[in-house]
């Protein structure tokens, strides 16, 4: 099966089997839309499988209709991570209608604050480590066409979890409104998390972080967690980042590819820590609106690099003042960097074929950043 939604069948739910089959073909124009999005929620409430029992089928598909599908589960633990919504662990293809067409979303304020006592995410109480909820699990499956609508709960969590994966590709996707809070470590409510993972990659996806009123509301909006394969995102949109980064990433090896990808409205667009042995490239990537104060960064480096190379090919970014035109890394406070060290071809920046680094990368050594962008 394909990661991309076959036009012109028409699939419908079967009880017995718990899953969607294909039923036959229809008439035409099934295929999904990759027009411009709105980000308007649909109107109505879909039809299908709102039970847990359901949504835990080993098909290896689901395909879901038009409308908004919301969802009432309870907790569970896989590979020792817990999450809120128990997908098919198995499904390799989960493609809606498109973005604007099919919304998933779960029940607000179903994530009661006492529902697993011994994990964090409690507004309002300290964070005691790094959070390990989520509402949802697909780590095999390729996902396409639809949107994952965050709503308000009782507890903070990463929205969609992976796990491992290996090799998938998603599109035309949106996440939207995951609430994030100002917490160490630093923005841990992923949109989305990576985990493990191997060569994934997106295509044209919205990681949208402010809610249905437009505010920024999210923390760090894509996490790359001990992965070793790499990753390629394309044509995809980044932003709304309240409390944290574009993307996280920690400790994770490999190629790691931004193709005509957009971070705005950010804190800071990128955050990287421990990354020895990787290279990350940002091809023709624009970078507006740093939110982070009083030292706007393009970048941020919290702990050892070791080997690891970026570069900036052909970046479009907003300059802060006093470093206009130039592209800004700042190095945590305290870590054991010099602008020497760093600028001697560990981070480049390529403008028309040409390395312009010497003038067009700033260094900021002994930095740290502002904690609250605020909701915009």
């Amino acid at each position: 099966m394909t990661a991309s939604y076959i036009p012109n069948l028409v699939y419908e739910y079967n009880t017995a089997c718990a899953a969607f089959l294909i039923k036959g073909r229809g008439g035409g124009g099934n295929s999904a839309s990759t027009s411009a999005s709105t980000g308007v929620r649909p109107t109505g409430v879909a039809s299908g499988p709102a039970s847990k029992s359901a949504w835990t089928s080993t098909s290896g598909s689901m395909i879901f209709g038009n409308g908004v599908y919301t969802m009432t589960c309870g907790w569970n633990v896989y590979s020792g991570f817990p999450y809120f919504i128990e997908f098919n662990q198995n499904a390799s293809w989960v493609a809606g209608q498109g973005k604007d067409n099919t919304w998933i979303e779960p029940t607000a304020s179903s994530m009661s604050a006492s529902t697993i006592s011994y994990y964090d995410g409690i507004p309002g109480l300290p964070n005691p480590g790094t959070n390990n909820l989520g509402y949802f699990r697909w780590d095999h499956a390729n996902i396409s066409n639809l949107t994952i609508h965050a709503t308000p709960q009782q507890r903070y969590s990463h929205c969609v979890y992976m796990y491992q994966p290996n090799g998938l590709t998603h599109h035309d996707l949106r996440i939207k409104g995951v609430a994030g809070v100002n917490a160490y470590p630093p923005g841990e409510c992923f949109s989305w998390n990576e985990y493990g993972a191997t060569n994934t990659t997106f295509n044209n996806v919205e990681f949208d972080g402010t809610d249905d009123s437009g505010k920024r509301v999210a923390s760090s909006i894509l996490g790359i967690n001990s992965s070793h394969g790499g990753m390629h995102m394309n044509d995809s949109y980044i932003h709304g980042s309240r409390w944290g980064y574009g993307v996280a990433f920690w400790h994770s090896q490999g190629l790691y590819t931004f193709t005509r990808t957009r971070f705005e409205d950010t804190l800071v667009p990128i955050n990287l820590e421990g990354m020895s042995s990787s290279s990350i490239v940002f091809a023709s990537c624009t970078f507006k609106n740093v939110l982070a104060n009083p030292n706007k960064v393009h970048m941020r480096i919290l702990c050892d690099l070791g080997t690891a190379s970026i570069t900036f090919i052909d970046p479009v970014f907003d300059s802060y003042s006093p470093y206009t035109g130039k592209i800004v890394v700042g190095v945590f406070s305290g870590k054991p960097y010099t602008s020497a060290q760093l600028a001697a071809g560990m981070i480049r920046v390529i403008q028309n074929g040409v390395d312009t680094s010497s003038a067009t990368l700033q260094i900021i050594s002994s930095w740290n950043n502002g904690t609250d962008g605020g909701t915009g």
